[in-house]
């Protein structure tokens, strides 16, 4: 899913957040790409009339960098799906 908006960035983070209870890497890079979409996105600073709403990026970077080390501990997690068996037909008779 391409993310173009706010709302899809909050929602691929929200969908993501899983990423370690699950034991996902797919989940983890998802995750990533969520919060770097929502630091482009999102401004630092928002103002409506009276009221003032200023943005810590720095709680994103640090799950970016959480997750990337969680990534380079667990390379081979959630990955059961790719996992190649081959049979072994030497005692089969047909």
């Amino acid at each position: 899913m391409a993310i173009a908006t706010f709302d899809d960035a909050s929602d691929q983070y929200l969908d993501n957040l899983s990423y370690e209870r699950e034991g996902s890497t797919a989940k983890a890079w998802l995750f990533i790409e969520a919060c770097r979409a929502m630091l482009i996105l999102f401004p630092k600073r928002s103002k409506a009339g009276d009221n003032e709403v200023e943005f810590d990026a720095s709680r994103l970077t640090r799950e970016i960098e959480e997750a990337r080390q969680w990534v380079g501990n667990n390379p081979n997690s959630s990955v059961a799906a790719s996992t190649v068996r081959f049979p072994d037909f030497a005692e089969f008779r047909g």
